[in-house]
């Protein structure tokens, strides 16, 4: 069969699971929900062929039909086997604070230090002229056999990780016990935006907004855990907490993500013309200039199937920063690619490097859904277990994510990974898991500050 009729076949599947999970359980099923939408809204633009894409195998296909169908079943079994999907279980409206005053205002100083530091770096480098007149020559030409990010020191690179997660923290209100000025809160919202735009990585943007996202989306139900049976009570009691910033932060959140991503991509010269170029996009497609946008939202999956298909089990070569790297290299690496950062502090262990070689689907790309890294470890039984623990692991934080402000913080990051799922594999990112472990001691020492304070009210 062509990519055409096997996307439409998967979109079939993913819409059947959809409509099992909200019979069954529809607060439950939220998480399963919008994987599939995405997964569903990427294989409906990868079946109008608007950029023609080589044709995939159908074992291929059925590799990438494994994952899929192994998260949405561990993700029904997650809300079958919970207790609390069982019961109408009232929640409140909004989250408990995650963090202090004074340590929300210690990591804010700290990261804008980290980016004074990088800034420093960047001026006596290249220029912060540069930075300004023409970004991608930063990206594109590493000086001295260092990129750029290498080049700032690692003390100064860590503080630089916290900047999704403090995004994330002004732009939800009740995050600290007192709220902060509304004013003051659009300021720090604007100043770290742009600095993270200034480091010019577009997916660690995305990282923020898409989390933010997520914590909408799991606050928008005054109950979790619905049966079927009170289903329709369920959603009448939604529709009476949707309140009017949360519907804002919605309609912001994405217009967020693609204002960054054709800026950015326009300043480093990513404006999909080497995909034009090749004479494989459909003319209606590049009049829109939305050529690049596409490939990046489309190309995942067909790159990923082309990996699967793949008998280049050599390692890439070493090459030196900012080289384009071509080939379809798919050596097993045994676990080292999806704990790669783990795998680095190891002597002697081969590690795979997170930023792929380019692969030619018709146009290069170097993202591969987030299979890739479980397929290179451990190849299809990899996907299956990483898919289901997945399915399982979200869904069954989903359902608990009142119980405490630590699970909810951690269950929402975890929570939007699935919208980069047919681009990325954000777990296995260092940034990614700064923000989990710093929203886990941020909430766990306000936790004890509060019980503190409690027991001198009663001495």
């Amino acid at each position: 069969m062509s990519n055409t009729l096997w996307s439409l076949a998967v979109i079939a599947v993913l819409a059947g699971f959809i409509v099992l999970g909200r019979l069954i359980n529809r607060d439950g099923s939220r998480v399963m929900l919008w994987h599939n939408v995405v997964w569903i809204f990427v294989l409906a633009l990868l079946a109008t062929n608007l950029m023609a894409y080589y044709e995939a195998s159908a074992t291929s296909w059925l590799v990438l039909i494994v994952g899929l169908v192994a998260f949405n079943i561990a993700a029904l079994l997650a809300f079958s086997l919970s207790d609390d999907s069982k019961h109408s279980i009232l929640v409140p409206e909004t989250v408990a604070p995650v963090i202090s005053r004074s340590f929300l205002y210690a990591a804010t100083a700290i990261y804008f230090a980290a980016f004074a530091v990088y800034l420093n770096v960047i001026s006596n480098t290249y220029g912060l002229d540069v930075l300004v007149s023409d970004p991608g020559s930063i990206r594109a030409l590493p000086l001295d056999g260092e990129s750029y990010l290498s080049k700032t020191p690692l003390l100064a690179r860590l503080g630089l990780n916290l900047g999704p997660v403090l995004l994330v923290i002004y732009a939800v209100r009740s995050a600290v016990p007192i709220p902060l000025n509304i004013w003051f809160r659009v300021a720090m919202l604007a100043a770290i935006s742009i600095s993270m735009i200034a480091m010019l990585q577009r997916t660690n943007f995305f990282i923020a907004v898409l989390w933010y996202l997520a914590y909408l989306l799991s606050q928008r139900s005054a109950r979790h855990g619905q049966t079927s049976g009170n289903a329709l009570a369920a959603s009448r009691s939604n529709r009476q907490v949707r309140n009017p910033k949360a519907l804002l932060g919605f309609i912001l959140g994405p217009l967020a993500l693609f204002g960054s991503f054709q800026f950015l991509g326009n300043a480093l010269g990513k404006a999909g013309n080497q995909d034009i170029y090749s004479g494989r996009v459909n003319d209606v497609l590049v009049s829109s200039g939305l050529a690049d946008i596409f490939s990046y939202a489309t190309g995942g999956i067909p790159a990923f199937l082309q990996l699967v298909e793949s008998e280049n089990f050599r390692r890439p070569p070493e090459t030196p920063p900012g080289t384009l790297l071509i080939g379809d290299y798919n050596p097993q690496t045994y676990g080292t690619a999806s704990l790669g950062p783990i795998a680095e502090l190891i002597p002697g262990v081969p590690t795979w490097d997170p930023i792929a070689p380019f692969i030619d689907v018709g146009f290069l790309t170097n993202v591969f859904t987030w299979y890739e890294l479980p397929f290179r470890d451990f190849r299809l039984l990899g996907v299956f277990v990483y898919a289901a623990l997945l399915g399982f692991g979200l869904t069954w934080m989903f359902i608990r994510r009142f119980k405490s402000p630590t699970i909810f913080w951690v269950q929402s990051a975890l929570f939007s990974t699935v919208f980069l799922s047919v681009f990325i594999a954000k777990t296995s990112t260092v940034i990614f898991w700064t923000g989990i472990i710093f929203v886990v001691l941020t909430s766990q020492s306000l936790k004890r500050k509060a019980v503190n304070a409690n027991s001198k009210t009663f001495e």
